[in-house]
């Protein structure tokens, strides 16, 4: 707890379209930095039983709640990269784009399209497999899938087909572990509930799901081990 680290990265520098005279030592070039601190914090919890307790418990009282503290610490860190991902419009204020719903505020391929494309211009790298990743709410996919309008209609895009058709039933099923590419988004999309949620948005009665559109080192990661640790690897 306490210990303080300085991520940076050098900025980019601007293409030279400036001749310079031959034999002519110009201005040199600066080299410039920009930097975020970080602290190192910890989150833990734990539980104890009695004796009497797991003697007299009709199921395996220790087993199971260690499946519910290891479902604990999966929502933590969903909601902790959460947190990370809202608070990032305080750093760059384009990282929010609320701007680009208009009422009745549904979330369509097409919005998903420009919030892609928005990195790209940005230079944004994108992640893995040459991909930008995304976390969406069921709710929000929901939407997406229940989209009619040209070019935002999945249906349309899958229905001509029967492989598109089964790739369609198998998308719209339960499984939250399922990697889902959106067409014509190059973006891989994980669905969650742990999603920030703002009651009454925009004036409104409804419930706003926030979906969250990365690129290449959007989240920076660092694994600590101090002697004495039993866990190898990180979950």
């Amino acid at each position: 707890m306490g210990i303080n680290r300085q991520f940076f990265q050098y900025n980019t520098l601007a293409g030279d379209t400036v001749q310079n005279a031959d034999g002519v030592v110009g201005a040199p070039e600066v080299i410039s930095q920009i930097s975020a601190p970080a602290q190192v914090g910890e989150w833990n919890n734990y539980s104890n039983f009695s004796a009497f307790a797991i003697a007299s418990s009709i199921d395996e009282l220790v087993g199971n709640s260690a499946v519910e503290l290891g479902y604990q610490a999966g929502q933590s860190i969903s909601e902790l990269y959460s947190a990370v991902a809202d608070s990032a419009s305080g750093v760059d204020a384009n990282v929010s784009q609320n701007g680009l719903l208009a009422s009745p505020f549904t979330l369509d391929l097409a919005t998903i399209r420009e919030m892609k494309q928005q990195l790209v211009s940005a230079d944004v790298l994108p992640c893995k497999k040459g991909m930008y990743y995304g976390v969406i709410s069921p709710n929000v996919l929901g939407d997406i899938y229940n989209a009619t309008t040209v070019n935002n209609s999945i249906i349309d895009n899958w229905k001509h087909t029967e492989s598109g058709q089964k790739k369609f039933d198998e998308m719209a099923g339960s499984d939250q572990t399922k990697e889902i590419v959106l067409p014509g988004t190059n973006l891989l999309f994980r669905q969650t509930p742990f999603v920030t949620k703002t009651a009454n948005f925009s004036g409104t009665t409804k419930t706003a799901y926030r979906t969250y559109v990365f690129g290449n080192y959007a989240m920076i990661g660092v694994w600590l081990q101090v002697p004495g640790d039993t866990i190898g690897e990180p979950f």
